[in-house]
């Protein structure tokens, strides 16, 4: 049986493979449920650019097991893109080109405690979205 992390690492790297490009902002989910998308590069300890590593945001949203659901777009403003906490989960993750290594959060609780979303329920949506989707 696959780990939530397992899945969790599971959409990442099948979103990443198959994104056109990485653009800041831009949903490269490959199944419509789930949103994850591009959040930028991080920095060297001079405060460059370090392509070697890319953020991303991962949204899953509480109907996401809902026949027929389709993520419905975030409302964008000029400096952000207006998260649902009470609809939805935000998690951020990194992934390492140098060493091909996908970091999530360590603990669940500490990334979904803002949200109406609990752990549990977390984890059930994404074994759902797993058993449509499967590696």
């Amino acid at each position: 049986m696959k780990t939530p992390d397992d899945i969790l690492k599971h959409f990442l790297e099948e979103a990443r493979y198959h994104a056109d490009d990485l653009i800041i902002g831009k949903d490269i989910s490959t199944i419509p449920e789930l949103k994850i998308m591009f959040d930028g590069y991080g920095e060297n300890d001079e405060g460059d650019e370090d392509r070697n590593n890319e953020s991303y945001a991962f949204f899953i949203h509480k109907d996401a097991l809902k026949k027929g659901f389709i993520f419905p777009n975030h409302e964008i403003t000029p400096w952000a893109l207006v998260h649902r906490p009470d609809q939805e989960i935000c998690l951020f993750s990194w992934f390492s080109t140098e060493d091909d290594f996908w970091s999530l959060p360590e603990d669940w609780n500490d990334s979904i405690n803002d949200s109406a979303l609990t752990v549990k329920q977390f984890e059930l949506i994404l074994k759902g979205l797993y058993k449509k989707y499967p590696m």
